[in-house]
């Protein structure tokens, strides 16, 4: 009996480990996200996405692992009105983030300005973390740079 339990574990493992996605900062209420099979076409608004850092942003804002992925919700969608007013976004009147205007690893990073629909094929993604760095600081992310969309486990 328990080398079947044992053969079964290790097939769950070998079945789940893959479909797991870990986030190692702050950055998100989740640590771990399940890869779903949705296809990123059909990303709506509050989704966890799961991308490569725009080439915007400077290597040394970013976490030192190889191949750092970013896992953020997408906040703004194409088509709806997004606003800054001050420090703080809105998307459709609806307010979504503040971003700081100091943060000790971006002191000269700017801030992202916007006012107006959010272009098609493009996504403002924010993470809840007041120091996440997400759209607040680099802008859309492309909808083609999306790699999938994650939900939230743990």
């Amino acid at each position: 009996m328990l080398p079947l339990l044992l053969t079964a574990f290790i097939l769950l493992i070998g079945y789940l480990a893959p479909r797991l996605v870990v986030s190692t900062t702050p950055s998100l209420p989740h640590t771990v996200f399940w890869r779903t099979d949705k296809p990123v076409t059909k990303l709506m608004l509050g989704d966890y996405c799961h991308f490569a850092p725009p080439a915007s942003i400077s290597w040394q804002h970013l976490p030192t692992v190889p191949n750092p992925m970013f896992i953020k919700r997408a906040s703004c969608m194409p088509g709806q009105q997004l606003v800054r007013q001050g420090e703080h976004f809105y998307c459709d009147g609806q307010y979504i983030a503040t971003a700081l205007k100091r943060r000790q690893s971006l002191e000269r990073y700017p801030s992202f300005t916007w006012d107006g629909p959010v272009p098609a094929g493009q996504v403002f993604v924010t993470g809840s973390h007041p120091q996440s760095l997400d759209s607040r600081y680099f802008g859309f992310v492309s909808l083609t740079a999306i790699n999938e969309i994650l939900k939230g486990v743990l």
